[in-house]
């Protein structure tokens, strides 16, 4: 992991794990595209960032940039 990258999300309000895809596929029964963003808020889970938001991408500041205009509100 960039040292940029997991110091921003160091900065995040939110609890974080990552998941390589196969076992995220395996664990959750997941059949939707990668690479993505989920969020879990307890009751419900959806997608945070889209795989086709994620490809528009072309830098780590960009993908900063993004997460910090979706609201956080994910505790």
């Amino acid at each position: 992991m960039k040292k940029e990258w997991k110091d921003f999300l160091a900065t995040l309000p939110v609890e974080q794990t990552f998941y390589h895809k196969d076992v995220f596929k395996r664990k959750y029964d997941y059949t939707g595209d990668f690479p993505v963003v989920l969020f879990n808020d307890k009751q419900t889970t959806g997608i945070f960032i889209s795989k086709a938001e994620l490809d528009r991408l072309q830098s780590l500041q960009q993908l900063i940039y993004l997460v910090n205009q979706k609201p956080l509100q994910l505790q």
